[in-house]
């Protein structure tokens, strides 16, 4: 077992300095392979005492971010580089008080069906009012979440599709209360240790709890749970602690309400490159209907990578680990990754099990398309999320690589066609420009095909921006020349 320690740091150098010497103590252990710090652009000395920190500890990186991520955007890049197969997630404002916490959280992280381990126990209050219940601070066992400034897990918990961080939370507020909630859904134990000996304190940062930003947060993630958070209360196995009766004891164990099993239904979004898949999966998802339609056969994608061991027994692990309560899973397929799915060897069988159904998302416009597809290939920029500044690297113009890729991207749709004749199947065909133009018929017909009625959410909250820009309008009118 290796450890991962990740922090974020912004600004109040003096907050930091103080966490870092307290947590100095664990760069000594054999178990702990890398501490990695993002700073998130900080505008104090902070990273110049990063810098100076670094100085003889290998074990010790620092990454300097140009922009703000927020603190989900912030750990999911962390997560995405670390290499231990613990993760221990801590914010830079807290102070390790005994040099034997990692040991505490490792031991309760070792107990059957935890997922996340932290310090201190909340749990949300029947009706879903805020705030929730603070436990007792000698309490110790299984609660609703435990607050980001310390969470522990194994990182296949990330690696499984178990659990992700919503950038949607940005810039903060309820980040991590939503991962820990997803945790609850798939079955697994969120467990506290006691606030007063876990060997972590906290010095709270921010404004309070009632500013208008965290109104906005707590509403949605108070409708992204509302359907599916009180399954997941009855898979738990233990009562809701009021907020007038904090137990400093584990709750009463109580009967599981039992519950039909849907059956599980499977739907792909076949596609190309640059056809705004990442939207529309977006979109099916923030349904709450529609399950988590990733690449989850992309060998190439390092946080799917851990997931490719394929056949049917990998369908019946993402149907269990991605679907919505009701069943619906999703996968996004790209063409080069049919091999990895074996599509005509095992399309029967897929079919009599999960009643699959096929959606090919295409674009009309292929010059645009492959235009896209040429700069994603030159600047490495596949996708842009909100903040992130603009992509620096040089565009070179040239019209015969540009054709070649409006060749080939015509090429690829005819062997998508050869595969939907060979499995027998007429997919429902849904258009890039329809849903730029406007996503919910497009959102709602995929969902009747898969026998749900939803909309999608908030399109305020996606985090993806539109990348196509006046340089691509400009190649368009040479290559049309």
């Amino acid at each position: 077992m290796n450890i991962s320690l990740l922090m974020l740091t912004y600004n109040r150098r003096s907050l930091v300095e103080r966490c870092f010497r307290s947590l100095a103590h664990t760069l000594e252990r054999n178990d702990v392979l890398e501490w990695l710090i993002l700073d998130n652009a900080s505008t104090d000395d902070t990273p110049g005492y990063l810098r100076h920190f670094m100085r003889g500890r290998p074990k010790v990186s620092c990454r300097f971010s140009s922009w703000n991520r927020g603190v989900a955007g912030g750990r999911d890049y962390l997560l995405r580089h670390a290499r231990g197969n613990v993760v221990v997630l801590l914010d830079s404002d807290t102070v390790i008080t005994d040099e034997r916490f990692l040991d505490n959280l490792l031991r309760a992280l070792h107990r059957p069906g935890v997922a996340i381990v932290g310090a201190a126990a909340h749990f949300v209050p029947p009706g879903w009012r805020w705030p929730f219940t603070v436990a007792a601070d000698d309490y110790e066992g299984p609660c609703d979440l435990v607050p980001g400034y310390c969470q522990a897990f194994w990182r296949t918990f990330l690696n499984n599709g178990r659990c992700r961080l919503d950038l949607a939370f940005n810039p903060y507020w309820l980040e991590d209360t939503d991962f820990c909630f997803q945790a609850a859904l798939q079955g697994r134990i969120v467990w506290s240790l006691p606030r007063n000996s876990s060997g972590v304190w906290h010095e709270w940062g921010k404004s309070g709890a009632a500013s208008s930003d965290f109104e906005e947060k707590y509403r949605y993630f108070v409708d992204k749970w509302r359907g599916r958070g009180a399954v997941a209360f009855e898979r738990k196995q233990h009562s809701l602690v009021t907020e007038k009766t904090p137990s400093p004891a584990a709750p009463p164990a109580r009967a599981a309400c039992p519950r039909p099993t849907p059956s599980p239904r499977l739907y792909l979004i076949c596609t190309l490159e640059r056809t705004g898949s990442e939207y529309l999966c977006w979109l099916l998802r923030s349904t709450g209907m529609m399950g988590d339609p990733q690449e989850w056969y992309n060998r190439n994608e390092p946080q799917y990578g851990a997931r490719n061991r394929f056949g049917i027994p990998f369908l019946e692990t993402l149907a269990r680990e991605t679907g919505t309560v009701n069943g619906v899973f999703g996968i996004k397929m790209m063409l080069g990754c049919l091999d990895n799915f074996g599509l005509l060897e095992r399309w029967d069988a897929i079919r009599r099990r999960y009643a699959p159904q096929v959606v090919w998302l295409r674009r009309r416009d292929k010059l645009r398309q492959a235009i896209s597809l040429y700069r994603a290939r030159q600047t490495g920029e596949w996708r842009r999320i909100t903040g992130e500044p603009l992509c620096k690297t040089p565009l070179r113009f040239d019209a015969r690589q540009i054709w070649g890729h409006h060749d080939q991207l015509l090429r690829w749709e005819d062997d998508w066609r050869r595969e939907f004749r060979a499995i027998g199947e007429r997919p429902l065909e849904v258009w890039y420009e329809d849903i730029q133009a406007d996503p919910r018929p497009a959102v709602r017909e995929i969902c009747r095909l898969a026998g749900v009625t939803a909309n999608p959410g908030d399109l305020r909250k996606c985090p993806l921006v539109i990348q196509r820009d006046e340089i691509t309008e400009m190649w368009v009118r040479r290559l049309r020349a």
